[in-house]
């Protein structure tokens, strides 16, 4: 019960620092426990990951929850002057997969991408706005000199 509580804790803190819909819950949920098995344990010093790999895990695509992002469309699913690619929010990770987990924000539809880059420094506050993907706004300050 203690493991339940804290990957439901990691989850719930997951969705508010991203202002996330509780609907997607489930995704950050199994984000939590892919985090948590590559934590390390205080009693035998090694992830939960190295116990049953043996090996150390990699960490290199490690992704901020709902971090905004742009997936790559593959060039079989697209025409000349389609776009290359489609806003998304991160979800997760898939196991046994090169790829993570994101939500269409246009569509909703849950994809596994492999190629994609993450804004990860952004955030927005509103999951599945379109008002929301806009991954840079820049206010230009103006000098009041006199």
């Amino acid at each position: 019960e203690r493991m339940n509580r804290i990957l439901v804790e990691m989850a719930r803190c997951m969705l508010y620092h991203e202002g996330i819909d509780k609907k997607w819950w489930g995704e950050a949920v199994n984000t939590s426990a892919w985090i948590i098995n590559r934590i390390p344990n205080t009693v035998t010093v090694k992830t939960p990951y190295e116990i049953v790999y043996q090996k150390k895990p990699q960490l290199k695509n490690l992704k901020v929850f709902g971090a905004l992002g742009s997936g790559r469309i593959p060039d079989e699913e697209r025409r000349k002057l389609d776009d290359k690619a489609f806003k998304c929010r991160f979800l997760g990770y898939e196991d046994d997969v090169k790829g993570y987990r994101v939500v269409n924000v246009a569509t909703g539809q849950v994809k596994i991408v492999r190629t994609v880059k993450f804004m990860e420094t952004t955030s927005t506050g509103d999951f599945m706005s379109e008002e929301a993907t806009c991954f840079l706004s820049v206010t230009p300050l103006l000098s009041t000199a006199a």
